[in-house]
């Protein structure tokens, strides 16, 4: 019984621990391509700038 009771607090830990992986990750891709679109609009304008 006291396995069982180990096994389900152990798959409840590594869930919650994955979740909470997978969600620092999207939020730390989500600034990133933040910062992508920031730099990107940079570009943009001073490719603009430098043609004319």
């Amino acid at each position: 019984m006291r396995q069982k009771i180990l096994i389900f607090v152990m798959v409840g830990i590594l869930a919650f621990v994955s979740f909470s992986g997978c969600r620092q990750m999207g939020k730390w891709t989500g600034e990133g391509a933040k910062e992508v679109e920031k730099g990107a609009d940079s570009f943009e304008e001073g490719y603009d700038e430098g043609k004319n």
